[in-house]
């Protein structure tokens, strides 16, 4: 105990830390009291939210650290108590030879010097509990500060919350200069950047080792692309993909700059996305350049614009000028592009009614009809939204006028983004599974893998893409909140206690399960078993054994998703044996024959069989 009270560094070293994240926390209250949040963007109002969140975050961490030196001094301190509690009550005891109560008055001073060493460094721990207990209320008042007007912000979605533009031009006025709304943005954005890349500061250095050695890596894809393509070993798509490495490298860049500021300022997240537009541009194929139109290079300005625009909302009349002059603008952008692409489309159908014996390419034509359709119906949704936008503008709701803008933006950014990125991953791993070795795993496995790697690629796409849309649209928060209060109420079945949410984690877990354990089995059946020198009928039989382990470790984890206790699976499985014992006796005695056949193999595939005079 003595030993470890010498902890004097660390009580200084967290002293220091308290010290310096209390200074941080000051500064980050001055600036958000000194800023009227209600004249900020949403914005500025997440970037001031995460400001708060990292610090809470880091005082977090301190906080435990320091809970453990405390914990481990206090259990110290109430073992030496109890030891000279021991120790006195042993000197109290009648009839005690002289030599073991001068020993007992020897280990209780002894106890009382460690004692008297204990209290000074346990008092400075309980004093910094004290002290970081503020600061997390601290904390934990600026986020709630910021999630409260954000909130606020979103009630206002609704509300018509400035006077009509017309009336708000005959008044007047200027409530500040422009300068001074954008500085305090500016102060913000700035930061919270340096706060979030100090508390990064380990992993910095090793994104941009990533950064610097994936340049190489794409021109040796390339190189390694040419080079399959002039053998006749991969299509021409993966190399239109590579064909601009610059591009592909930036692209790349761009996500991992995204990815490593989720949390971080939103200021420099819109640059990031603004500047990887140049290797989208890049990157996107002609065809899909031709059916977006000039929005494909027109929509970075209006980005551009709409985020120096968020900046000037300290001034209402400025700022509803400039945003309905934006909005006016994406709006004529995408009427003219859908005009443009109706007069484009009936020159073409008219070409194909005179040529409707020469079609050679009929599913690539379907194909391009239906993204073509596609991107004609997202365009008109567009049209629409931009229009309730400068409706929302000109009648004073300049909340759901900047969010629609924004959001119209936003998504239509991501989703090309997210399109032009997700090719050029599909040609690194085209052009990766191209040589020799990985051609014969690629070709067999991927028959049975493919279309769940497809499919699972999509999907993670679409919800990629649908949770930025949501965030971008304002509804993510509260759709997110009602489906956690929905997910989490709990009612009562008998001894069991489930909830909605346990539920569906039971199902989508047993979804899994089922297919992954169809994916083995036809994995071991199609591909592995065939290649190996096994006695016939040993891989049906370790496939479909395979099955049935693999479903039945996935249900135990499905009940183990939905909440099960030890104790309520055995009322699961006593009930699962009544009613075998009642029901379903054939059908499990079947089962388990057909358990013993697997293993046995007395009957095996391609037999021939003869049962009651039925041969087959």
């Amino acid at each position: 105990m003595q030993r470890r009270i010498q902890m004097a560094d660390k009580v200084r070293r967290i002293e220091r830390e308290l010290a310096r994240q209390e200074a941080a926390l000051d500064r980050l209250d001055e600036r958000t009291d000194r800023n009227d949040l209600g004249q900020l963007s949403v914005q500025r109002l997440e970037s001031l939210e995460r400001h708060w969140q990292l610090k809470e975050r880091g005082l977090t961490q301190t906080r435990a650290e320091l809970a453990r030196l405390t914990n481990a001094a206090s259990e110290d301190a109430a073992e030496l108590a109890a030891r000279r509690a021991a120790w006195q009550a042993t000197g109290a005891q009648p009839y005690l030879s002289p030599a073991l109560l001068e020993r007992s008055n020897e280990m209780v001073a002894q106890i009382d010097r460690a004692q008297a060493a204990l209290a000074d460094p346990l008092g400075q721990l309980l004093g910094l509990g004290r002290k970081s207990n503020a600061l997390a209320s601290q904390a934990q008042r600026g986020v709630a500060q910021a999630a409260a007007q954000i909130a606020e912000q979103d009630r206002r979605l609704v509300t018509m919350d400035h006077p009509p533009l017309w009336q708000a031009i005959g008044e007047g006025g200027m409530p500040q200069p422009v300068g001074v709304g954008l500085r305090r943005s500016l102060e913000i954005e700035t930061a919270f950047a340096r706060d979030y890349d100090s508390a990064h500061a380990r992993l910095l250095p090793a994104l941009g080792v990533a950064a610097a050695l994936l340049l190489p890596l794409v021109f040796w894809f390339r190189r390694r692309a040419r080079k399959l393509v002039a053998a006749g070993q991969l299509g021409e798509t993966a190399l239109q993909a590579l064909a601009r490495p610059w591009a592909a490298w930036l692209l790349l860049v761009a996500a991992m700059a995204v990815a490593y500021g989720v949390q971080g300022p939103h200021l420099r997240q819109q640059l990031v996305m603004l500047l990887g537009w140049i290797p989208v541009l890049g990157l996107l194929q002609r065809r899909m350049l031709s059916l977006v139109g000039p929005w494909a290079y027109l929509s970075a300005v209006f980005y551009f614009l709409n985020a120096v625009v968020s900046l000037l909302i300290g001034n209402p009349l400025l700022y509803r000028l400039l945003l309905l002059g934006v909005t006016l603008l994406m709006l004529l952008t995408l009427a003219l592009n859908l005009l443009r692409a109706r007069r484009r489309g009936a020159a073409r159908e008219a070409g194909e009614e005179g040529a409707a014996g020469e079609r050679g390419e009929e599913r690539e034509e379907r194909e391009n009809r239906f993204q073509s359709g596609s991107w004609h119906l997202v365009a008109w949704a567009a049209c629409v939204v931009l229009a309730v936008a400068a409706l929302s503008n000109l009648l004073g709701n300049i909340s759901l006028s900047a969010m629609l803008v924004s959001a119209t933006l936003d998504s239509s950014y991501a989703a090309l983004a997210i399109y032009a990125g997700a090719k050029v991953v599909i040609a690194l791993a085209q052009v990766a599974l191209a040589g020799p070795t990985a051609a014969r795993l690629v070709e067999r496995y991927w028959s049975s893998l493919a279309p769940a790697v497809v499919t699972l690629g999509r999907l993670l796409l679409i919800v990629t893409w649908g949770l930025f849309a949501l965030q971008s649209f304002r509804i993510y928060r509260p759709v997110s909140s009602m489906a956690l209060t929905v997910l989490t109420y709990k009612f009562q079945v008998g001894e069991l206690s489930l909830s909605l949410g346990s539920l569906v984690s039971f199902a989508i877990a047993t979804l899994l399960a089922f297919w992954l354990a169809k994916t083995v089995r036809q994995v071991l059946s199609e591909d592995i078993l065939p290649g190996l020198a096994l006695p016939r009928g040993v891989g049906n039989s370790v496939s479909s054994l395979s099955y049935y382990v693999v479903l039945f470790l996935g249900l135990l984890a499905a009940l183990a998703a939905a909440g099960f206790q030890v104790g309520q699976l055995t009322l699961v499985f006593g009930a699962l044996g009544v009613g075998i014992g009642f029901g379903l006796q054939d059908v499990v005695r079947n089962f388990v024959a057909g358990l013993i056949l697997m293993f046995e193999r007395p009957l095996q595939r391609g037999d021939t069989v003869e049962v009651a005079g039925v041969l087959g």
